[in-house]
């Protein structure tokens, strides 16, 4: 985590602890610290936080890893990642989560934990990883490999995007239509696309978790 982001996440535990209310040593509390001064010390960023106590955080502050983290400005928890999926950090080994379908969508909250190997490439905080299930993208991405994802909520036409709609999240071929839906293209010709509506779009049921940068097939 480079200085500036640091700062910003101890300014954003700070604002948020005040706004709810919440005291340092509640806080500390109910995270499951010891003591008040790991609150200080983060909030002073003098700590790094590990990554079961940055999602109990996000949790009590209302809020997602991703706005503490300072990759988005909406404090909502809507704008959180999936629960099998959580941003790559420069501490220690990647985590990967297994659960994003090449196929029919799979429910984002199934998929095993697992470890992978450190890859500091993409722990800037902005990249997460997920197993991939299915073969509708291949031979693009094939069935088994682990895909490295940008967080981003856009993409150009064409790009391979990881999607989430009415719960699920999908891996497909990102085509904004011309009549205001979007066609989610599978590269197997033999596999299910989707299409995206204006109304999933515009109330919030449907959108760009990130873009692919690259998959690998094993680690």
């Amino acid at each position: 985590m480079d200085p500036k982001t640091k700062n910003d996440f101890g300014i954003r535990i700070k604002e948020r602890r005040e706004a709810l209310g919440i005291s340092q040593a509640e806080l500390a509390r109910r995270v499951g610290y010891t003591s008040r001064s790991m609150i200080t010390k983060i909030e002073k960023c003098e700590s790094d936080v590990a990554r079961d106590k940055l999602l109990a955080l996000a949790d009590i502050l209302h809020t997602s890893p991703l706005y503490l983290l300072g990759l988005t400005d909406d404090p909502t928890p809507a704008s959180a990642l999936p629960q099998n999926a959580f941003p790559l950090t420069p501490y220690g080994k990647l985590p990967i989560y297994g659960g994003i379908a090449a196929g029919n969508p799979v429910d984002m909250e199934q998929g095993e934990f697992e470890w992978g190997y450190e890859d500091k490439e993409y722990c800037d905080g902005r990249h997460f990883m997920l197993r991939v299930e299915g073969d509708s993208m291949e031979p693009t991405v094939p069935n088994g490999a682990t895909a490295i994802i940008l967080v981003q909520d856009y993409a150009d036409k064409g790009q391979i995007v990881a999607f989430e709609f009415d719960g699920v999240a999908t891996l497909k071929r990102y085509f904004p239509q011309t009549n205001g839906t979007v066609l989610l293209r599978a590269d197997n010709p033999a596999a299910e696309s989707y299409v995206i509506t204006q109304e999933q779009l515009q109330n919030g049921q449907a959108r760009i978790l990130g873009v692919l940068r690259e998959y690998k097939k094993k680690f």
